[in-house]
């Protein structure tokens, strides 16, 4: 057997070698193969027109994405065929089941323990760093403190042992709660309500 070297025995180290690229091939895979505009897939990839154009550049050019005039409006798509395409497909798959499967071991520890569990910080403006902690708000009854704390402590470990993910949960009554407005304007609710608000 040969040993193969570079681009031939690597071809994901050029398709996600910065983030960009991984931001627009993460759009483009989502996108039905219908084929969206440059500026669009910038705005979906939240990053400049600029640094989108540099990425669909290069990744034309490793063969990843086609390019396709529709009279004055160019347009781009994923090209499936492609191998790297085979891959990052199942990458992108499973990095979705990622973050629900975080809202999953939340909502099953602190189910029947909290009144209401919300994302608050970072993590709820879609603007949560690699190594930075997610920030919980957990509503309950005074009375029931005592069983929350121990689920909270059950569910640090698992978010740690699972998901190489930090909690820093604070906790606060109904009333509490109900006199903090910032939990319903700056977060999104796992208990008792489902999902993220739509943008």
């Amino acid at each position: 057997m040969i040993y193969q070297h570079g681009h031939l025995a690597r071809p994901l180290d050029a398709a996600l070698s910065n983030s960009s690229r991984v931001a627009v091939l993460r759009v483009l895979h989502d996108d039905d193969d219908l084929g969206w505009s440059g500026r669009k897939i910038a705005r979906l990839a939240g990053i400049n027109h600029q640094a989108a154009a540099q990425a669909l550049a290069e990744l034309s050019r490793l063969g990843l994405v086609e390019r396709r005039d529709e009279g004055s409006r160019t347009v781009w798509r994923l090209d499936r065929r492609h191998y790297v395409g085979e891959a990052l497909s199942a990458l992108f798959k499973a990095e979705k089941r990622h973050a629900q499967e975080i809202a999953a071991a939340i909502k099953s520890r602190l189910k029947g323990k909290a009144d209401a569990v919300v994302i608050v910080g970072d993590a709820a403006k879609g603007e949560l760093q690699a190594g930075k902690p997610l920030d919980l708000t957990a509503v309950c009854e005074t009375g029931k403190r005592r069983p929350l704390i121990e689920a909270i402590r059950s569910l640090e470990h698992e978010m740690s042992e699972r998901f190489g993910l930090a909690l820093n949960v604070s906790m606060l009554t109904k009333r509490e709660a109900s006199l903090s407005l910032d939990i319903a304007l700056d977060g999104w609710q796992l208990l008792p309500a489902e999902g993220r608000p739509s943008t």
